[in-house]
């Protein structure tokens, strides 16, 4: 099981919006000391899949995640007018929601695999 705290997560989210390019993302993160704990694979999976979450829109998350809207809005704890409403656009998440709901699905797509 691959288990990365949400500050963890949060620095490489937001690291990850600056670049235009996945693999300069990753090449520039050099070798950092939460690291030591994974596999290569694991480390390459990690920050790809952060990477990935950090540029998708919420309809894309929603997507990614490969949940119906109940099940998905359980799994957040929002209503479901709530997550249509964020699917659809009519209201965005706040900055922080949708980077927490993209830790919820890098949580699961790690440990799918």
């Amino acid at each position: 099981m691959i288990y990365k705290p949400f500050d963890l997560f949060a620095r490489l989210y937001e690291e990850a919006q600056i670049y235009d390019n996945m693999d300069l993302f990753i090449a520039e993160r050099g070798w950092q000391e939460w690291m030591n704990e994974y596999a290569d694979e694991e480390i390459a999976a990690i920050l790809k899949t952060a990477y990935k979450l950090s540029r998708m829109t919420f309809a894309e998350l929603k997507e990614f995640s490969g949940l119906s809207m109940p099940k998905l809005a359980g799994k957040l704890g929002v209503s479901s007018s709530t997550l249509e409403k964020w699917v659809f656009e009519k209201v965005t998440p706040s900055p922080h929601e949708k980077k927490f709901i993209a830790y919820v699905l890098f949580g699961d797509e790690l440990n799918r695999k």
